[in-house]
């Protein structure tokens, strides 16, 4: 289909320039933030964005929890150590 010669022209380039793309990638990704701030996530205008708000409004936000862990040695399935 495509000679020799062709192929592995192609071959190189394709090769540079997954290398290239892979090393502007690499060095973006390091400017990669994260933001948890659900108000961005929609448009000021939305249907959805209201009933996020009249939700969070009634029932407050929903980032406010305690987290709590046990540990046991023995094992965590245990019928009487789950109903203390």
């Amino acid at each position: 289909m495509f000679p020799e010669n062709s192929f592995k022209k192609w071959s190189k380039i394709v090769t540079l320039s997954l290398f290239v793309l892979t090393l502007f990638l690499g060095f973006n990704i390091l400017n990669l933030r994260f933001d948890y701030d659900f108000e961005k996530f929609f448009p000021a205008e939305d249907k959805e964005a209201d009933f996020f708000y009249a939700h969070r409004e009634q029932f407050e936000a929903d980032n406010n929890f305690l987290l709590i862990a046990i540990e046991r040695k023995e094992g965590l399935f245990d019928l009487d150590f789950l109903r203390k």
